[in-house]
């Protein structure tokens, strides 16, 4: 009985011929030079000038499929012992299934083959490839076979090749730029483009989470399943006789689409398109606006150093965005009121003081205002939630760096600096609590990762749902990194924490000497790491850098920075001539430091009225 359906397939020259000469397109791609001397970013990588066309294929033998099957006569189904053409239909879908999975085996075997040539094969890579092929290649092939199903219910032939060819153009790249043309500054239509990105292409970049593909996992696994079942109630309304069953696929769907527009901490990059919700340049193009920049410089101006914080009491939720609740001892308690800076992303639902009354608060970006109604304010709790385009915090992976303000920190401080604050740089704040504070996290994942810090970790075992973790600890700030890739090592002394899949940065034979060359540099300018921690910063994070009491985040190439830091104190690149960034000319500069000058005098003449 299956016998006939890989007969009638393999007869048919356009279907069999197509899936050949597909398997075949992708031989050839392995066989060439430009796979072979690709740099290494990530697995998937790999398959990115390939991912459509393997849709497209599906798609458009899918449709063949079953639109022959429709043209059989009674007498052809009851030949092979079948009546009920829905039946017979299901046949065709396995045989097809069974060439998805073979496809999807090409290209995991791919994979393997380059991990073997650039002798980076390792255990880690593997399981990390079959995931990524699983969820980015089988299943966009498995919606490419349904779609062809749902289409060839359409009678016209013309009508039907048409659809086929704009279902592709939906999830093209064309089209995926349209929309995000449309959205650089709109959320709603930026989020619903996202909704059409079922493959990447890297000529365009649209799309990439360049995190590992850690954080767009659950919403890529949401929008899949969105339009699988949605086609499936399309298939069972034109297959089956009560078209009551149509309800079931078509409810399933809803709520994917529901999942895939709640909150959620997926970190996309855009690569060579520029979007105000890119990861890489989200905070930049938010800080760069002239109402931001001036906010931030009143704000930091009218900084008070009236208190510190002394301890943190932190209650963390992780499930796609971060929910926190964070109990702060002060060490003043008869302030009318306490400045604290936290990222404008998360949003306070409420703060209380010890005795669980609300306190009123005045917020204005990244700047919050407590006021104080009482004489004695021992401590306050901040509960609050969201997420950040940069560092992100997922059932999948995080990184919060100590820098970072994810935590509420005494005083108004600037989150994000740039050239406008006469640095040759664009990133965020590296300073850190100007005092040590004691930290008790209570943290509770979604995701089974392991989590590490520059504190004490302790895992506590899965409660409620929940893998639960405590970290406790004194420290100038508090870094959580966690992904199913993280491993720890020992070097000189130094404990450092890295990613495995991590080829440019991971303490393997050829890296080992950067991070010895540093350390020993370090300790021999009277800065020891010994008994320290290091964080490795995730790809794309890697700019980011951060000196603390008890650790470093940064990658080894940051040594020079590093080394500054040890011993003047310097957190950022002055702007001169020759450090100005993105080729700033002389002209620039001169009109920049002309701005800076004015400023000046017209605070001066301020302070002097």
């Amino acid at each position: 009985m299956f016998r006939y359906h890989i007969l009638r397939f393999i007869k048919h020259p356009v279907r069999c011929g197509a899936v050949l000469l597909l398997w075949i397109g992708m031989l050839r791609w392995v066989l060439t030079d430009t796979f072979f001397s690709t740099d290494f970013q990530g697995a998937i990588n790999l398959t990115l000038p390939v991912l459509p066309y393997i849709f497209l294929v599906f798609l458009a033998v899918s449709y063949e499929c079953f639109y022959d099957l429709k043209r059989h006569r009674l007498e052809d189904l009851i030949c092979i012992g079948r009546t009920n053409r829905f039946r017979v239909q299901i046949y065709d879908g396995i045989l097809l299934l069974l060439l998805n999975l073979v496809t999807s085996g090409l290209v995991y075997a791919y994979h393997n083959w380059f991990y073997i040539h650039r002798g980076i094969y390792n255990q880690h890579l593997q399981i990390y490839t079959l995931r990524l092929v699983l969820i980015y290649v089988f299943l966009p092939t498995l919606l490419a076979i349904v779609i062809g199903w749902a289409i060839s219910n359409i009678q016209n032939r013309l009508y039907a090749l048409s659809a086929v060819l704009l279902s592709f153009y939906l999830f093209d790249s064309s089209f995926l730029n349209l929309l995000l043309a449309l959205s650089k500054s709109n959320y709603s239509i930026w989020k619903f483009g996202t909704l059409f990105s079922l493959f990447f292409q890297s000529e365009c970049g649209a799309l990439r989470d360049c995190h590992y593909l850690l954080t767009a996992e659950n919403v890529h696994i949401y929008r899949i399943l969105f339009f699988l079942f949605l086609m499936l109630t399309c298939v069972v309304y034109c297959g089956v006789r009560r078209k009551i069953w149509a309800f079931f696929p078509f409810g399933i769907s809803m709520v994917m689409l529901a999942l895939f527009f709640m909150p959620t901490g997926a970190v996309y990059n855009f690569s060579h398109f520029m979007s105000a919700f890119d990861s890489a340049v989200h905070d930049q193009i938010y800080y760069d606006e002239d109402e931001q920049h001036a906010l931030d410089d009143a704000k930091a101006e009218a900084n008070r150093k009236d208190f510190q914080v002394t301890a943190y009491d932190v209650d963390v939720r992780m499930t796609d965005i971060l929910n926190l609740s964070v109990t702060i001892t002060l060490d003043c308690t008869d302030l009318p009121e306490y400045q604290f800076t936290l990222y404008h992303l998360y949003h306070i639902e409420k703060i209380q003081d010890d005795s669980g009354k609300d306190l009123p608060y005045e917020r204005e970006s990244d700047y919050v205002l407590v006021q104080n109604p009482t004489a004695d304010l021992q401590k306050v709790t901040i509960t609050y939630s969201g997420d950040s385009q940069y560092f992100y915090a997922t059932s999948q992976g995080m990184i919060l760096p100590a820098n970072f303000e994810y935590l509420p920190v005494a005083g108004w401080h600037k989150v994000f600096v740039s050239n406008w604050d006469g640095i040759a740089e664009i990133t965020f704040s590296r300073e850190l609590l100007p005092q040590k504070a004691r930290f008790s996290v209570d943290l509770r994942l979604r995701g089974s990762y392991p989590v590490y810090s520059n504190l004490m970790v302790k895992r506590l075992g899965k409660q409620d749902g929940y893998y639960h973790w405590m970290i406790q600890g004194e420290s100038d700030g508090l870094t959580l990194i966690g992904n199913p890739y993280l491993e720890q090592r020992k070097i000189d002394g130094v404990n450092v924490i890295y990613s495995v899949l991590d080829e440019s940065y991971a303490p393997t034979e050829q890296n080992l000497s950067l991070y010895r060359e540093l350390f020993s540099e370090l300790e021999d300018a009277g800065h020891s790491l010994r008994g320290k921690t290091f964080i490795v910063s995730p790809e794309d994070n890697n700019g980011n850098w951060c000196v603390g009491e008890n650790h470093i985040v940064g990658i080894p190439l940051d040594r020079e920075y590093i080394m500054e830091y040890y011993q003047n104190h310097t957190l950022y690149i002055p702007m001169t001539p020759e450090t100005a960034p993105n080729g700033m000319s002389i002209k620039e500069l001169s009109d920049w430091k002309e701005r800076e000058e004015k400023n000046e005098e017209s605070q001066d003449d301020t302070v002097i009225q």
